[in-house]
C-alpha cells in the first residue's frame, strides 16, 4: 500500500480492514438505489470499516507494537490510536471528495468508537437528496438524520407503514430513510459489538475489573477466617488443580467465547496470583440475567453479560476514564447511568424485595439479594417458599422451607432451556423475584455443571 500519515506501524499497513458481508461481492460493501430530484435512481455505497486487532493488542503474532510505545499503553492512547480519534465520524464522500467528516452518528464519550469507520459514497446527482450546501462542505439533511428514530415518530407502526406514511406527505427523508435504517439498526450495533469482542479478555478488559477483584478477595478472606468453607472451597476439595484449570477453560471458551489462548492467559494469571474470584465479561443476548454466577473447584466466577441494556449504560460508561472529559461528555455519561439505573428500577420484579433476609442453606454465596448490603453467606436455615408471579417465573417468600435442588424450583410448563441462563444453562434458580431477572448461578463439578 501507499505510504499514509499514520503513526507507524501503520504509516506502511492498514490499520482497517473491510467489515460485513455486503450486497455487492465485495466485503463490507452495501448498495443502495436513491431516487434524486429528477426522478432517476442512482447508487450510494456504504463501505464500513473495523480497526485490525493488532491496533488495539499487542499480544498478535508477529505484529508487535514499536518498541517506542509502551504495551501498557491504552490503544487509544497510542500514536495512531490518538490519529484515529481526529477522524471520528461518518464520512460523506461526493465525486470522490471527502464532503464531510459527520460526527453526529458517534457516542463522543465513548474511545471505542475511534476504532470503527463508515463511509457514505454518493453522486453529485443527489446533493439535493442529501441536503448538500452551495459551498459544498456539508449534507444537512443527513446530518439532520443522526438523531433520527423511526420508532418514536412511527408512533406505533411498522417500519414499512411508516415509509408509506412518509411518502403519502413527501417527507425529503424518505430517500433516505433506508440508508439511515441499515446504519442505525444493523451497522453500528455490530461495528461496536464486534469491537468488544476483539479486546475481551485482553489487559485492556481487565483492567476495569481489578479493584473490584481485589476487595472481592478480601472479603473471600475475612469470610474463611469467620465462616464454615464455601461451595467453592468445598468443591476445589474434591478436585485437582488441573481438573479446575480444565473447567475453568471450558467455561471461558465453550461458555463465554473467549478464544483459546485468552482463555489460557486468564487462567494463569488467576493462578499466579492466588486470586479466588474472577470477574468478566460475556455474551448473551437470549437471557435476561445481567450477571451470571460460576461456582468452580476453588474460583467464584462473576460474568457480566454485554448484551444487557444495563451493561452500555452503566458498566461501559463508568469504566471510562474522566481525564480530559468535557462538561457536556460528563453530563451525557451521568445521563446514561442515570438511564440504567432507572431501567433497573422499573424492570419486573424490581418490587419483590426480601430486606435483610438471611439465605436458605441451599442458595449459593456470592448473590446479592435486593436489600441486602453484602453477598449472602450463611450456614443458618430460612423460612422461605416458592410462590408463581404474574409472569409464571418462582420466586421465594417468607413462611415456609426453601425447595431442594430439583423440587419446585421452576414452572414445570416452560422447556428449560426458556428459562434464561447463559449457553447450557438448566434451570433458574428459585431465589427472589429480583435476582430472577439479574443473576443465574452455576456449579461447575468435574462431573459436568448444574444449574441452581
Amino acid at each position: 500500500m501507499t505510504p499514509s500519515s499514520t503513526p507507524a506501524p501503520f504509516d506502511t499497513k492498514p490499520m482497517f480492514r473491510a467489515h460485513g458481508a455486503g450486497n455487492t461481492g465485495q466485503i463490507g460493501v452495501e448498495k443502495f438505489l436513491v431516487k434524486g430530484a429528477d426522478g432517476n435512481e442512482y447508487p450510494v455505497l456504504v463501505r464500513s470499516s473495523i480497526a485490525v486487532e493488532a491496533a488495539r493488542r499487542t499480544d498478535i503474532p508477529g505484529e508487535p507494537w514499536p518498541r517506542n510505545v509502551s504495551p501498557s499503553l491504552k490503544p487509544g492512547d497510542t500514536p495512531w490510536g490518538k490519529h484515529a480519534s481526529k477522524n471520528l465520524g461518518i464520512s460523506l464522500i461526493r465525486a470522490d471528495r471527502e464532503l464531510d467528516l459527520d460526527t453526529g452518528w458517534t457516542n463522543t464519550y465513548e474511545p471505542q468508537e475511534r476504532w470503527w469507520g463508515v463511509e457514505i459514497d454518493f453522486p453529485p446527482a443527489l446533493d439535493e437528496v442529501f441536503g448538500v450546501t452551495n459551498n459544498k462542505q456539508s449534507a444537512t439533511i443527513f446530518s439532520e438524520l443522526a438523531n433520527f428514530n423511526w420508532r418514536e415518530e412511527a408512533a406505533g407502526l411498522s417500519y414499512e407503514e411508516f415509509r408509506e406514511t412518509l411518502r403519502e406527505e413527501g417527507d425529503r427523508r424518505l430517500p433516505l430513510i433506508e440508508i439511515v435504517y441499515h446504519i442505525r439498526e444493523k451497522l453500528l450495533g455490530k461495528l461496536r459489538s464486534d469491537l468488544a469482542d476483539q479486546t475481551q479478555g485482553t489487559g485492556t478488559s481487565r483492567k476495569r475489573h481489578e479493584v473490584a477483584e481485589v476487595q472481592a478477595e478480601e472479603a473471600v478472606k475475612r469470610r474463611r477466617a469467620e465462616a464454615p468453607p464455601s461451595l467453592t472451597d468445598k468443591l476445589a476439595e474434591e478436585t485437582t488443580e488441573e481438573e479446575s484449570k480444565q473447567l475453568q477453560y471450558e467455561s471461558l471458551v465453550k461458555t463465554h467465547r473467549y478464544s483459546p489462548a485468552d482463555a489460557q492467559r486468564i487462567i494463569e494469571e488467576t493462578v499466579s496470583q492466588g486470586k479466588h474470584i474472577r470477574l468478566l465479561t460475556s455474551r448473551n443476548p437470549d437471557s435476561p440475567a445481567f450477571f451470571n454466577v460460576e461456582y468452580i473447584p476453588g474460583m467464584l466466577q462473576v460474568a457480566l453479560n454485554m448484551d444487557h441494556p444495563v451493561y452500555n449504560d452503566l458498566i461501559a460508561v463508568l469504566d471510562q476514564d474522566i481525564d480530559g472529559a468535557s462538561r457536556e461528555e460528563l453530563a451525557e455519561r451521568l445521563a446514561s447511568t442515570a438511564k440504567a439505573f432507572k431501567l433497573l428500577n422499573s424492570s419486573p420484579g424490581h418490587g419483590s424485595r426480601t430486606s435483610n433476609r438471611r439465605s436458605p442453606a441451599n442458595v449459593p454465596s456470592g448473590c446479592v439479594r435486593t436489600g441486602d448490603a453484602s453477598p449472602v453467606n450463611s450456614s443458618e436455615p430460612a423460612t422461605l417458599t416458592t410462590r408463581t408471579t404474574s409472569d409464571d417465573r418462582p420466586h421465594l417468600a417468607p413462611n415456609r422451607t426453601a425447595p431442594r435442588h430439583g423440587e419446585a424450583s421452576r414452572n414445570p410448563d416452560r422447556p428449560l432451556h426458556q428459562e434464561g441462563g447463559f449457553p447450557g444453562s438448566a434451570r433458574r434458580h428459585p431465589h427472589s423475584r429480583r435476582t430472577d431477572h439479574l443473576c443465574n448461578s452455576v456449579v461447575r463439578t468435574g462431573s459436568g455443571r448444574r444449574r441452581l
